[in-house]
């Protein structure tokens, strides 16, 4: 019941249909104005996702078309396949009670339930990085011969795979690899060898996904500069390398596993490998979090927020692993009288009652205040850029913030496969520019808006400012600046962060306050030295 209902609650959230935010909009845009051979080369605007994730969404939207519905259809369909998944494997490896705390814990974590809601490649990581340690303990636990090879050979094409569609599945295969091939050690030489033949397929997916896309994201140094407060510092040194691992505890606790409570996390997920039942499960488990921190520590791959969700479903299939331990210990103490077995147990489920009502409490939180229907991230870019659109007119020209420019180009529909000015213009011609910030200075010599406005067909400035990636009071000196041309015919609010404006160039300049559309609208009140500089709207 538990899973139904987190399948359930996925489906609606994914029906209500928010807006895209910044993130989505820079990936949407990619997978639309890219052809499947384009996928290739290095995204455009900063961005990465595997191969196989990026072809199979570009044939949805081809499909289905490039609504928000179709574009989280399939980061949708791989957080239902998580719930599933978690149900499986809870029935097959616990009782009632850790199952249930399982799919629980899968299905309302904050960021576990997130993710399958962005168009973004992080709900298939988590589960390709359930998938497989699963996959592997399904295989150990057969018995040798014939049928063990038979999975362990099923395993080897699952992570071939995966790591086309998943980092998640690439991160975590070589640690279950390992486990595996000295599980078939131990069974022969004969055994071993079968099962490194079979895993000769994932070394060579490895290297043609690795020439295809991944060499893209390793080598780009954007990507490196932008995630480096999840890398560690270089050259610091055993003990600095140690006490930098240590203090991501209390940071992945809380993002993306969803718990303030570290400490506790951290020892239920450590008690429930240590002391699992199957204890090729529980070694299997770990190599999730060990695998992130090794990883790190080469300065290979973030450790941080949403790049480490794939080792959210392992910590807390270990954090279930833990509450069924107690309570089989509690089972077995009732039924044996023993006190102090009951006293053990007693403790053990109180540490993860406490544990799993607070993931769950943050998710319900999350739930309820965090995930609006009507905006993103305090964001409703949709909204914003279609109350532009349908003023707009020939003769108009359109301007943003740099961070603004991909809700631009998305519902304004921009093309950026334009090789001559990517993101220039809108499809109609229109053109689009950046506008940013100087402090004062040698850049504030000029009158940037001005020359920008010179052009004798320009008849109006569509202005719009979204993702807050500017400092208070930019919002009036934009405003300010272009009104010495014209007087502010329209401007309204959507949501928290998203605002935009019409200023009709050919109205004369008036004294009095700006003209509204009868919607109220908030503008920050901090005044602001210093200039606007514009510039042509530009891919990167």
């Amino acid at each position: 019941m538990i899973a139904i209902a987190g399948i359930a609650l996925e489906i609606y959230q994914w029906r209500v249909a928010r807006p895209l935010w910044l993130d989505e909009e820079m990936i949407a845009l990619n997978i639309r104005d890219r052809s499947f051979a384009d996928f290739t080369a290095p995204l455009w605007l900063g961005q990465s996702a595997p191969f196989g994730w990026l072809v199979v969404q570009r044939a949805v939207i081809i499909t289905l078309g490039t609504s928000e519905l179709a574009l989280r259809l399939v980061p949708m369909a791989f957080g239902i396949a998580t719930l599933a998944l978690a149900l499986w494997a809870g029935r097959q490896w616990m009782g009632a009670a850790g199952a249930t705390v399982f799919v629980l814990l899968c299905s309302f974590g904050v960021w576990l339930s997130h993710y399958p809601l962005e168009v973004k490649h992080f709900s298939a990581d988590a589960f390709w990085a359930l998938l497989l340690p699963v996959l592997a303990a399904w295989t150990v636990e057969a018995p040798a011969g014939l049928q063990r090879m038979r999975r362990g050979a099923i395993w080897c094409v699952a992570a071939a795979a995966g790591l086309w569609l998943a980092n998640g599945a690439a991160l975590i295969a070589p640690g279950c690899a390992l486990i595996l091939l000295i599980v078939f050690c131990r069974t022969g030489w004969r055994a071993a060898a079968m099962f490194s033949l079979f895993a000769c397929a994932w070394f060579a997916s490895f290297g043609m996904h690795y020439l295809v896309a991944m060499r893209h994201t390793l080598n780009s140094e954007y990507l490196r500069t932008y995630w480096e407060s999840g890398l560690p510092p270089a050259a610091i040194g055993w003990s600095g390398m140690v006490s930098w691992l240590a203090a991501r505890f209390e940071s992945l606790a809380f993002n993306p596993v969803g718990s303030k409570l570290w400490i506790m996390l951290w020892v239920s997920v450590a008690c429930g490998v240590a002391f699992s039942a199957d204890r090729a499960l529980g070694v299997l488990l770990a190599m999730a979090p060990l695998s992130a921190f090794a990883f790190a520590a080469l300065r290979l791959v973030p450790l941080v927020d949403r790049l480490s969700l794939w080792i959210v479903p392992a910590l807390m299939f270990s954090v279930a692993l833990f509450v069924d331990r107690g309570a089989r210990l509690a089972r077995g103490g009732y039924m044996r009288r023993s006190w102090l077995r009951i006293a053990v147990a007693s403790g053990i489920l109180v540490v993860g009652f406490l544990v799993c009502s607070d993931i769950f409490r943050n998710g319900i939180h999350a739930l309820a205040f965090e995930r609006p229907r009507d905006s993103k991230q305090g964001i409703d870019d949709r909204s914003g850029i279609r109350w532009l659109m349908r003023t707009h007119d020939d003769g108009d020209i359109l301007l943003t913030t740099h961070s603004g420019l991909p809700a631009l180009w998305w519902y304004g529909g921009a093309s950026l496969a334009n090789a001559q000015s990517p993101g220039a213009r809108l499809l109609d011609g229109t053109p689009i520019f950046e506008v940013g910030y100087a402090s004062p200075g040698p850049e504030c010599l000029g009158d940037q808006v001005r020359d920008v406005l010179t052009d004798r067909d320009r008849r109006r400035v569509l202005v719009y400012f979204g993702f807050p990636d500017r400092p208070d009071g930019f919002d009036d000196l934009v405003v300010n600046s272009l009104s010495r041309f014209g007087e502010v015919a329209a401007r309204r609010d959507f949501s928290m962060s998203s605002r935009a404006a019409v200023i009709d160039l050919r109205q004369p300049l008036s004294s009095s306050p700006a003209a509204q559309d009868g919607t109220p609208h908030t503008i920050g009140t901090a005044k602001l030295d210093g200039c606007v500089v514009v510039r042509r709207a530009s891919r990167w």
